[in-house]
């Protein structure tokens, strides 16, 4: 039988593909399922896409142009195009919505 600690903490695995001009650029992240309830889902629109990335993003593989890993902030997600931003936020819900939580990468629009 599963323990609580075993069915709130846990840490799912995203990926976000985002097509540039120079070719696909892959963001590897997790999420946490412990920092926001089932029900809080329905209510978030796009106006509150960096508070939610800042709360739920546990990791990712994101780096400044020295290839230093860059922190999970609200600061950091405003420095990222629109695009990026609701592709990892589309991500994360639909996911979270999803069954198979952690199998699928969703591939983004672009620029």
């Amino acid at each position: 039988m599963p323990a609580l600690k075993q069915l709130v903490n846990v840490i799912v695995p995203i990926q976000v593909a985002y097509e540039t001009g120079e070719g696909e650029v892959v963001i590897n992240a997790s999420y946490s399922l412990r920092a926001f309830a089932q029900a809080e889902l329905e209510k978030l629109d796009d106006q509150q896409a960096i508070p939610f990335l800042a709360r739920v993003l546990v990791d990712w593989d994101v780096t400044d142009d020295e290839g230093k890993p860059l922190p999970i902030t609200e600061e950091t997600l405003k420095l990222l195009p629109w695009p990026v931003l609701n592709d990892l936020f589309l991500a994360i819900l639909e996911d979270a919505k999803e069954e198979r939580r952690g199998k699928r990468v969703r591939r983004g629009s672009g620029s």
